[in-house]
């Protein structure tokens, strides 16, 4: 009777000490799922950028690895588009001034395919708090396929092309989509009338 309730034991310990393959997925699962939510946690962003967001954004989130489709997701690992980051609903630079600006994209809480909104939060000279410009507002859907990284202007455009856009910042945001049947990559930059988006190649 010991035996056989020794063995039982032994058998209950072992499966607690190595869990089965599943178990193990699992669990990585579930600390990339942790990790990815803390990179893109509301958190990571200055007080008055998150007042704003809470008070003017309540029922949307920001894009996150959880949400991106397949071909999305494989995208935004390659670190092909713009600087690499640990969130695809957030980039960060010198987009308007030498002052980090941030820029967020939001999908709607439950829905996130459904919609999107691209903002940029930027300091404002000599004054607390931060500027909000909508940068583009999409309710068709096919947010599931989009993200956001941050991009030096010197690695798309020489001087002649800066010139001529008349582009004033030294980074700038790209949006990207990787769909199936869709993919396409956008730049954001600055300029003295506003924010000009390109395409690029």
């Amino acid at each position: 009777m010991f035996l056989k309730t020794f063995s039982v034991v032994m058998v209950l310990v072992s499966m607690s000490v190595f869990p089965t393959p599943v178990s193990r997925q699992a669990l990585l699962l579930d600390s990339e799922s942790k990790a990815n939510n803390a990179s893109c946690s509301i958190d990571i962003l200055p007080p008055a950028v998150r007042h704003q967001l809470v008070t003017e954004y309540s029922s949307w989130e920001i894009q996150d690895m959880l949400n991106l489709s397949a071909s999305a997701r494989r995208s935004w690992e390659s670190n092909k588009a713009g600087k690499p980051s640990m969130c695809p609903g957030i980039a960060t630079g010198a987009f308007e001034s030498a002052s980090e600006a941030y820029a967020v994209l939001l999908v709607p809480r439950g829905r996130p395919e459904r919609a999107h909104r691209f903002l940029v939060f930027s300091p404002r000279d000599g004054r607390a708090g931060f500027q909000l410009t909508t940068i583009e507002a999409f309710d068709d859907g096919g947010a599931q396929n989009l993200f956001i990284r941050s991009v030096r202007i010197s690695d798309l455009f020489n001087i002649t092309a800066r010139k001529k856009l008349g582009i004033t910042a030294n980074e700038g945001v790209v949006i990207v989509e990787s769909g199936k049947k869709e993919s396409w990559t956008d730049v954001f930059f600055w300029t003295k009338h506003g924010y000009r988006r390109e395409a690029t190649e």
